[in-house]
């Protein structure tokens, strides 16, 4: 099976910039799983929309480094990208795959372990939510 025939994989470029645009934009199911379950997670409704609205997005409405929520949005998307890149690499490079809700599991441990190192004051909400 080629990679752009791949039923897990939204392929709409191998570049960075087609790979960003698809994953935040809702067009790929598999991406889209994984990012919805994120910002789940985190608590924060973000719509879909393509990479440079949402950077520009963010920037306009998450751009306090000292507020939580900030912080955490900002981490939700690193995590995201982060993840989401190691997996078409493996698929790519290695011929590998993994479950949307795995590579989900892995960003949201990530983040966990974050706010456990996170050296300021966590809401309550959020300690509940991610079991801290």
């Amino acid at each position: 099976m080629s990679r752009r025939s791949d039923p897990f994989w939204c392929y709409v470029d191998e570049m960075a910039e087609g790979f960003l645009k698809c994953v935040f934009c809702g067009s790929c199911s598999y991406s889209s799983r994984v990012w919805n379950a994120i910002i789940s997670k985190v608590g924060i409704a973000i719509p879909p929309m393509r990479w440079d609205c949402l950077l520009q997005w963010v920037a306009s409405n998450f751009h306090h480094k000292g507020k939580f929520d900030h912080m955490m949005v900002r981490q939700a998307i690193t995590s995201s990208v982060y993840f989401l890149w190691q997996e078409r690499n493996a698929r790519v490079f290695n011929n590998k795959h993994k479950e949307a809700a795995t590579i989900s599991k892995e960003a949201m441990m990530q983040l966990r372990i974050l706010l456990l190192h996170y050296k300021k004051p966590i809401p309550v909400r959020v300690k509940e939510c991610w079991n801290l």
